[in-house]
C-alpha cells in the first residue's frame, strides 16, 4: 500500500488527549507518527487538511443495513460505502434483521456477510428477546460469544416488566451492555407524530413524550435494582433529558444518545402528511431540540447516533401513519 501524509490538519484523538494542529504519516494503513516526519520517508501522496480535522474513524451506535432479508432496500456493500463518505469506520447493526439477531448462527452469518461485501466494521447486536417478541429471553451468552457486543430489543417495547427485569439482570450477569430505547407500547398506541398542536391540526395518531419518559423512569428504576449497564438510544424528549441528569448524578451505570436529525428538525419542519419526516421516536418541539443540545454540551447525552434505516420507494408511499418509520441518515453525521 502507499505512503500517505496528511499534512495541515487539525489532529484530534480524545484517547490521547490530542487536539492540535500537525501531520499524519501513514505506511500500508498503519500510522507511523502524529509528531515527527520518520526517517527515510517519501510520501506516494500528500493529502491537504488545511481547515478540516483528522481523527480517529466514528462509531456509530445504531444502524440498519438491510442485510440480511431485505437487500432491496440496501446492502452492506451500498451502505458501508455511505458510512465510509461519513467518516464512520465501525458500524453497531441493530438486531432487527430478518431472521432476528437471535441465534449465534444468525449473528455468525452476519460477521461473514460483512466480511466479504462491507468497507466497515459492523458490530452486531443481540435480541433481548427471542424474535424480539418481549416474551423469551434469549440466549444472550451464546450471542456475546458469536461476536454481539450488546443486546437490544430494537425499537420493540417490552411490555413486561417482570421480563424486563429478568432480561436485565440476565445482561448484568454476563458484563452485556443492555440497549434500550423507552417507549412505552400502550401509550404510544401505533402513532406516528408527536402529541401536540401539529398532531391536532392534521388529525394523526400521536404519541406523548410520556411514553418515553415513563419507559425511561421505569427502567432507570430496574437499572439500580438490577446493576446493568443501560445505554438509552434515540432520546427525544426534555423531560428525558432531565430524568437521565438525575441518574448519572445519583451514580447510575447509563449512557444515552440521541439521533442526529433530532438535533435539526422539530414538528413544526413537519411537510404536511410528508411519510419522509416518519420517524421513530417523532420529531418533538423546539424546547425538547433545545435540550436534546445543552444536554450533549454537557455530557449529559453521551453520542449521536445516525439511526440509519434505509428504505425503498414503496416502504414511504400511502398514507403517513401506514408507512414505515425511519431516515437513510448515515452521510448526515
Amino acid at each position: 500500500m502507499a505512503r500517505i501524509v496528511i499534512e495541515n490538519g487539525r489532529i484530534i484523538d480524545p484517547a490521547n488527549n490530542l487536539d492540535r494542529l500537525g501531520s499524519v504519516y501513514i505506511d500500508d494503513g498503519k500510522i507511523l507518527s502524529t509528531i515527527y516526519k520518520p526517517t527515510g520517508f517519501n510520501p506516494d501522496q500528500i493529502v491537504d487538511a488545511r481547515n478540516k480535522i483528522v481523527c480517529p474513524g466514528f462509531i456509530d451506535l445504531s444502524t440498519r443495513l438491510r442485510e440480511p432479508g431485505q437487500s432491496r432496500k440496501a446492502t452492506f456493500a451500498s451502505e458501508t460505502a455511505a458510512a465510509a463518505a461519513a467518516g464512520v469506520t465501525t458500524l453497531c447493526l441493530q438486531p432487527d434483521t430478518v431472521p432476528v439477531i437471535d441465534a449465534p448462527a444468525i449473528a455468525e452469518l452476519i460477521k461473514d456477510l460483512a466480511e466479504k461485501s462491507g468497507y466497515q466494521q459492523i458490530l452486531p447486536i443481540a435480541a433481548l428477546t427471542q424474535k424480539l417478541e418481549g416474551t423469551e429471553l434469549s440466549a444472550m451468552l451464546a450471542l456475546k460469544q458469536a461476536g454481539c457486543v450488546a443486546v437490544s430489543n430494537a425499537n420493540q417495547p417490552v411490555k413486561n416488566l417482570l421480563i424486563l427485569r429478568r432480561a436485565m439482570e440476565y445482561a448484568a450477569s454476563h458484563d452485556l451492555l443492555f440497549i434500550y430505547r423507552p417507549n412505552d407500547f400502550w401509550l404510544a398506541n401505533n402513532g406516528c407524530i408527536h402529541e401536540g398542536a401539529v398532531s391536532t391540526r392534521y388529525g394523526l395518531p400521536s404519541i406523548p413524550d410520556a411514553a418515553e419518559t415513563i419507559a425511561l423512569a421505569q427502567c432507570l428504576e430496574l437499572a439500580e435494582l438490577t446493576g446493568c449497564r443501560v445505554h438509552f438510544g434515540q432520546l427525544s424528549s426534555r423531560r428525558s433529558v432531565i430524568k437521565l441528569h438525575q441518574a448519572k448524578k445519583y451514580g447510575l451505570a447509563v449512557s444515552a444518545d440521541v439521533a442526529i436529525h433530532q438535533l435539526h428538525l422539530t414538528e413544526d419542519d413537519i411537510i404536511p402528511f410528508d411519510s419522509a419526516y416518519h420517524v421513530l421516536p417523532p420529531f418533538r418541539t423546539n424546547a425538547d431540540k433545545a435540550s436534546l443540545r445543552e444536554g450533549l454540551a454537557s455530557a449529559t447525552i453521551d453520542s449521536i447516533c445516525s439511526d440509519h434505516q434505509p428504505h425503498d420507494l414503496d416502504a414511504k408511499l400511502g398514507a403517513f401513519p401506514e408507512t414505515e418509520p425511519g431516515v437513510s441518515s448515515l452521510e448526515t453525521l
